[in-house]
């Protein structure tokens, strides 16, 4: 699948990564989470002159302001790991989707026979709801896509997907372009027996965003396992098995506060030096 446009979203060749919302679960008080941040999972690359958006939890509010107040047609391409509410919440307060100018594509899988139009169309139905999905605006494009489909937003750019194990279902992605590989893979439990299919699919990527929510002490109580979410231990093998450039750890609890994500970035640079604990506003050009 080939997707063409022409926007002027960007002024210059870059592959450029930004963190709007890294929290998992629910947006959390920011009253003790001023480095990390409260929004749920967001992230913004720019590659090119295109825009691609992973996820749509709270944090793609704060992006659409500043995509809203450019005041310049946009066209983007959100992809939705699963639809989960963490992961979701945001779109109906995504302000570029009440423009007309703009043009979005949605990706997202369909789940037990519910397209993924429905799905998120549902979400926004009255009683939970008051304002339907009819009411954006902009022209919305929503694809249906599976694991290991690859879709090409123009002719340097591409996204593959890849199942993961998490309640539900959940799809990691693995963005390809000029010369350089981001991969997203958070909502994702693994313990330390990775398939090879997982670590060829990251392997090395110049940066991989990886579910670090629990501690190790955390997933060894049995609450823990099965909850589909992952350690910063984990993580760091995964990242010295890939051969990956860069670790971001993703996805932080909700009871986890600044000083316990500083601690647990610090316990990963032991095992993996070039990791970081990923922070609204975090900004990484590849």
């Amino acid at each position: 699948m080939i997707l063409k446009d022409n926007g002027d979203y960007m002024d210059k060749k870059r592959f450029h990564v930004k963190f709007w919302g890294v929290r998992g679960s629910s947006a959390t008080s920011i009253e003790r989470n001023s480095k990390y941040g409260s929004n749920t999972s967001c992230v913004e690359v720019q590659i090119n002159n295109q825009l691609i958006i992973l996820d749509a939890g709270t944090g793609i509010y704060p992006l659409g302001e500043k995509i809203y107040l450019r005041n310049n047609p946009t066209i983007g391409h959100v992809f939705i790991s699963h639809s989960h509410y963490d992961h979701i919440q945001g779109l109906p307060f995504f302000a570029p989707l009440y423009c007309a100018d703009n043009t979005f594509y949605l990706y997202g899988e369909q789940k037990q026979s519910t397209c993924f139009q429905d799905i998120i169309s549902n979400y926004m139905m009255k009683p939970y709801f008051p304002v339907p999905w009819n009411a954006f605006r902009a022209k919305t494009i929503v694809l249906d896509i599976v694991p290991k489909q690859v879709i090409r937003i123009d002719e340097n750019i591409s996204i593959s997907s890849i199942r993961v194990n998490h309640p539900g279902g959940n799809l990691a992605f693995r963005i390809n372009a000029n010369g350089k590989t981001c991969c997203y893979l958070t909502d994702i439990e693994h313990r330390e027996d990775f398939s090879n299919e997982l670590i060829n699919f990251a392997r090395n990527a110049d940066i991989v965003i990886y579910d670090a929510s629990l501690t190790t002490e955390e997933y060894s109580q049995p609450k823990y396992i099965g909850w589909g979410h992952s350690t910063w231990s984990v993580a760091t093998k995964f990242a010295n098995d890939a051969n990956i450039k860069k670790l971001v750890l993703f996805h932080h609890a909700i009871n986890k506060n600044d000083d316990e994500i500083l601690d647990m970035q610090n316990q990963a640079r032991t095992v993996f030096p070039n990791t970081i604990a990923a922070y609204e506003g975090l900004e990484i050009s590849l």
